[in-house]
């Protein structure tokens, strides 16, 4: 127990000590705690002090900028430089007046404004030859008021004003003011189509705008319909044309027909033209494979209806005459007299004495000139005047004579040109040719030029030429995979057709083989698709051209109406 007792007593100071020295680390620690953090306060002291100096700087350079502006404003007015009406009133801070802008806008205008002006003022002193001066600071009226800080400060007393402008300057509008009047309209516009679109959001939130989609899809459910109504139509029209017409080629051309191997290569004469001189037609080469290349007994289907003859097609006096046409005589004249001769008081041999009589007229050398830009690749234009009758469309000729010459006896009114740049720069000399409008008794008084015109015939509305020209077009797309050429607008297939160029020229044709041309030659019809006046603009798709440049072509191989040549690629 003693010893128990000795081991109690011998523990009770060395227990102390252990805490004492416990105590004394504690203390260190919370020493160290708070010099570190007082540290920390005071780095923080020292950064918002130095934040404090550089923000009092930013103002004071931001109040001294400010002066400066008011300064440039005030020897803006200074000068007298008349400022235009369309400028909004400024207030004496150089605010604009309040509603003529939102307010970033006017904040805006305010600084492009005084911008403006102290360009104008630095360029007016550099014309009369100023040295560059302090600026004066704003009248006491302009000045308006200011803080209580900017009243105490002091200011140095003004130079003395710079020298009054020179009276040319005064004459002179300054550029600012152009510029200021330029930025302000474009402020107002974006301003306006700001006003604009909010309303139509409050349309749309209160329920206009749902009211107006609905109506955009009814619209475009109608077009639709439109198209789609359309579309049947021109189907049926298409169909009943691609019935096959009876009728027999004569002997000679049957044998044409028969005998035809592919072949487009041109005749012998083609390679003289009307002046005697040498001329180059176009012949086979190795695009022929692409544009030009059908099956024979396609090309033989095709040739037999290009060989078909139509005494009618320009209407002329034999056509409404019974001892040449037998009854249809009466059907012809009925749908012309029908046509163009409502109310008239002549008589039936007066209104066929309106048309040409074939049996009299000769025209000797033909041409027709189309509008294709190959006409460009040769200086044609001496060639072409040197025909005795050159048909044409209505476009310029007067930057292009070298290649397509001047001479007009017969023009094809195209009615879309007859406002543009490219209006015809001549009239015709013999004929209007199938003009889109006939006048009332075929009277030429409201005709270019006063020349009659020549019309096509019709047989009770039907024209078997077209007939003929919708199965041969066919028959070629149908042999090249092309019947979808054209595109599929609504999901279905849009048809293609052929231009109306290929009628007018399949008429001269005619005239080739009724003997009143005694040849004819073809430029500016191609395969590309340009315009020789206007090389940007293409034929649309809906015309696949390659497929009438073949017919031309074939009828230039053949002969079978004629002398017939085409020249340029």
């Amino acid at each position: 127990m003693a010893i128990e007792g000795d081991e109690e007593g011998s523990a009770g100071p060395l227990q102390s000590e252990e805490q004492r020295l416990r105590r004394s680390r504690n203390d260190e620690t919370v020493n160290v705690s708070k010099a570190k953090l007082y540290s920390m306060y005071g780095v923080i002291l020292m950064l918002l002090g130095a934040l404090a100096v550089t923000n009092g700087s930013d103002w004071s350079s931001f109040r001294d900028e400010v002066k400066a502006e008011k300064e440039v404003v005030s020897l803006d007015r200074m000068t007298e430089v008349e400022r235009p009406p369309s400028l909004p009133v400024m207030n004496p801070r150089g605010r604009a007046a309040e509603g003529d802008f939102g307010e970033e806008e006017r904040e805006r205008q305010v600084q492009q404004l005084l911008a403006d002006a102290r360009a104008a003022v630095e360029k007016r002193r550099a014309e009369n030859g100023d040295v560059a001066e302090d600026l004066p600071p704003p009248p006491a009226e302009e000045q308006g008021v200011e803080s209580e800080e900017e009243e105490k400060e002091t200011t140095p007393p003004p130079p003395p004003p710079p020298p009054r402008p020179s009276p040319a300057a005064k004459e002179s509008k300054p550029e600012g003011d152009a510029k200021a009047t330029k930025a302000i309209k474009k402020a107002k516009r974006k301003a306006e189509k700001e006003r604009k679109r909010k309303n139509e959001k409050k349309k749309e939130l209160s329920g206009e705008g749902e009211e107006k989609s609905e109506a955009a899809v009814k619209r475009a459910q109608k077009r639709k319909e439109k198209y789609l109504q359309s579309y049947r139509e021109k189907m049926a029209r298409h169909k009943a044309m691609m019935v096959p017409r009876n009728y027999v080629l004569p002997a000679a051309k049957k044998k044409i027909v028969d005998d035809f191997a592919g072949s487009l290569q041109p005749p012998r004469y083609c390679y003289t033209s009307v002046l005697g001189s040498r001329a180059l037609p176009r012949e086979p080469d190795d695009e022929d494979a692409k544009y030009a290349n059908l099956p024979l007994p396609v090309a033989r289907k095709v040739l037999k209806l290009l060989a078909a003859d139509y005494p009618c097609l320009v209407l002329n006096q034999a056509c409404m005459r019974k001892e040449t046409m037998g009854e249809d005589a009466d059907l012809i004249f009925g749908r012309y007299d029908s046509l163009y001769f409502n109310g008239s008081a002549l008589t039936r041999e007066e209104k066929i004495a309106r048309t040409p009589d074939f049996s009299e007229l000769r025209l000797g050398t033909c041409a027709i000139v189309g509008n294709a830009d190959n006409v460009l690749t040769g200086k044609f234009g001496e060639e072409i005047d040197g025909h005795d009758f050159v048909a044409r469309f209505n476009v310029a000729t007067h930057d292009f004579k070298e290649f397509v010459g001047a001479k007009t006896g017969g023009m094809f009114i195209k009615v879309g040109y007859r406002a543009s740049e490219f209006h015809r720069d001549f009239a015709p000399t013999k004929f209007n040719l199938f003009p889109k409008f006939i006048p009332h008794e075929l009277s030429p008084r409201s005709l270019p030029d006063k020349r009659p015109p020549l019309i096509y015939g019709q047989e009770d509305g039907e024209m078997p030429w077209r007939q003929d020209l919708e199965q041969m077009f066919y028959a070629f797309l149908e042999a090249k995979n092309l019947t979808n050429f054209a595109g599929a607008p609504y999901g279905v297939p849009k048809l293609p057709h052929p231009t109306g160029g290929i009628t007018r020229f399949r008429a001269l044709v005619q005239m080739l083989s009724s003997g009143i041309c005694d040849r004819l030659d073809v430029y500016g019809f191609s395969v590309g698709g340009g315009k020789y006046f206007d090389r940007t603009h293409f034929v649309s798709h809906a015309h696949p051209i390659s497929s009438e440049n073949y017919f031309i072509r074939l009828l230039m191989a053949t002969g079978v109406h004629g002398k017939l040549c085409v020249y340029g690629k």
